[in-house]
């Protein structure tokens, strides 16, 4: 995006242009991300780190 933003919408709606643009209508996706930078919000001074899986105490 060539502008900063917090709006999720905004966000979805390039990601949504940019997947529809990459014309693979005969190719298989194997991982498809998206990646957010700078990221900043002046009211959390708290770091919450998210669990990689959804049962993050169940050991492999």
């Amino acid at each position: 995006m060539p502008y900063y933003t917090r709006e999720l919408d905004a966000i979805i709606t390039t990601a949504t242009a940019l997947f529809e643009a990459a014309e693979i209508e005969n190719r298989s996706i194997r991982l498809l991300g998206i990646s957010l930078s700078k990221l900043d919000n002046a009211k959390q001074t708290q770091v919450i780190q998210l669990p990689l899986f959804q049962n993050a105490d169940i050991i492999f």
